[in-house]
């Protein structure tokens, strides 16, 4: 099941985002900054469940191919037809030691992988907030708050239609997706 964003909290969003604060007084208004979040909380709610209803993402086992920037699904049983979508990397979550990795700083990565989450970065420089340039980002007491930097990333993105989560043995894996298909093999036979 994909995680929803059930209760924005507000307040303790606010205080998260301030804590990172370098220059308060150039900071957005806690108004626009709450209505820019459930903004974002809104389309990244909508879209997952959107692809869940449509593709059952979580039934598959994923591969990412690095060279196309492309995710593939593959169904364990065999019993769904095989799913392909362009993807970008947005971060890692690392159980232990509860961080946020963005992908923009792994250099073994192809920039063309990363593009939605230096998009990110360069939102957080502009806005002057710490977490959304800086890496890694320790959630060890707020880990719920990577669904929100997933939703930042999601409405920032020029080409992403959803999100999703990979699971991996110590972590999660964030991508962004668009152009989800049927791959072609699957389509003939």
């Amino acid at each position: 099941m994909k995680p929803r964003i059930r209760s924005w909290r507000p307040l303790d969003m606010l205080r998260w985002y301030n804590s990172f604060l370098t220059k308060p007084k150039e900071s957005i208004t806690s108004d626009e900054l709450e209505a820019f979040f459930e903004g974002a909380k809104a389309y990244y709610n909508k879209s997952t469940e959107e692809a869940e209803k449509k593709w059952s993402l979580s039934r598959y086992r994923w591969r990412f191919d690095e060279k196309t920037s492309e995710l593939v699904f593959k169904h364990q049983k065999g019993s769904l037809p095989t799913l392909i979508a362009k993807a970008q990397i947005i971060s890692s979550f690392f159980v232990e030691p509860q961080e946020w990795h963005w992908s923009w700083a792994a250099p073994h990565l192809p920039k063309k992988s990363t593009a939605d989450a230096r998009r990110v970065r360069n939102f957080g420089r502009r806005m002057k907030q710490t977490p959304l340039y800086k890496s890694p980002v320790q959630l060890k007491t707020q880990k719920h708050l990577r669904h929100f930097m997933t939703a930042l990333a999601l409405s920032l993105s020029k080409k992403a239609e959803t999100a999703y989560t990979g699971q991996g043995k110590d972590q999660e894996v964030v991508f962004l997706l668009h152009s989800i298909r049927v791959t072609e093999n699957e389509k003939t036979s």
